[in-house]
């Protein structure tokens, strides 16, 4: 069984997360901050993070510097939850690798495409990132 761990602070947000992708088949943890999840992740072992981009408290520079030094979690595909219009205001993520953004108004069919082609096509390996066109090369000026 697919494990996925949703960061969010908003409990109507994780609610519909863990009770649609249990349905769906996957095994759910939640945290409502980075620290949380920092203490449970190596517990649960996940194969995907979902993260609520729009957090308070620097919640999303918490997330990306931890996704970003810790070794273990660089290689999990990640799902950056955004309710912005523009991902290019999303700032602190530019060195995240294996991600996707997901709009908070996104239909149920394309949360599981999403979740999907993100499981699928990540490339943990490299510094490639998965994006719902095709994989993408990051440049070094994002290293």
């Amino acid at each position: 069984m697919r494990k996925i761990f949703i960061i969010d602070n908003i409990n109507s947000i994780t609610d519909f997360f863990s009770d649609f992708l249990s349905l769906k088949g996957y095994k759910m943890a939640v945290a409502d901050n980075v620290e949380d999840f920092s203490l449970r992740i190596d517990g649960f072992n996940p194969d995907l993070v979902i993260f609520d981009t729009d957090m308070p408290r620097s919640e999303s520079y918490k997330f990306a510097n931890l996704k970003t030094s810790n070794s273990r979690l660089i290689p999990i595909p990640t799902i950056l939850l955004t309710g912005f219009v523009n991902e290019a205001k999303i700032n602190g993520f530019e060195e995240i690798v294996n991600y996707e953004y997901l709009s908070k108004s996104s239909t149920n069919s394309q949360i599981l495409k999403n979740i999907e082609n993100l499981m699928e096509h990540s490339h943990p390996e490299s510094n490639t990132f998965y994006n719902s066109h095709n994989p993408v090369e990051v440049t070094s000026s994002y290293m």
